[in-house]
């Protein structure tokens, strides 16, 4: 027997890789559970959802709200394209003037080193001990 009633959603999201410091888009399959006063809902409708206790063991999420309209699905991802490249501007800035300061905080590093090294290869002070004639 099939899971009745059951629909799969496909959630988009953004996911933030700390060690990176850059966001990467991932999807995930969710089946939810469809009340039957929302029977017209096509596929490709925008949905609300909310999680609930969980129906079955893959269930846990129900239908709250189905918008119909493509269109503004389709302005939404415009919306979220233009976003991402003015995000991968901003990002290839802040690649750049990171490296920047990189490269400055080890040239900085490095002029220290070669000061403590100057430092240390000052002459030695000698004494004679003895004149042998």
């Amino acid at each position: 027997m099939k899971m009745q009633r059951t629909i799969i959603i496909l959630w988009d999201y953004l996911h933030y890789v700390y060690k990176y410091a850059w966001c990467e888009k991932c999807c995930r399959n969710m089946p939810m559970y469809l009340f039957p006063c929302f029977r017209d809902t096509q596929i490709g409708d925008i949905v609300t959802v909310e999680e609930d206790q969980p129906l079955s063991k893959m269930v846990c999420f129900n239908l709250l709200k189905a918008t119909s309209t493509k269109k503004k699905f389709q302005k939404f991802s415009d919306w979220m394209s233009a976003h991402f490249l003015k995000c991968n501007k901003l990002y290839l800035m802040c690649y750049a003037l990171s490296t920047l300061l990189n490269a400055l905080k080890t040239l900085g590093k490095d002029l220290l080193r070669e000061k403590k090294k100057k430092k240390k290869k000052k002459p030695a002070t000698s004494y004679i001990i003895a004149i042998i004639q």
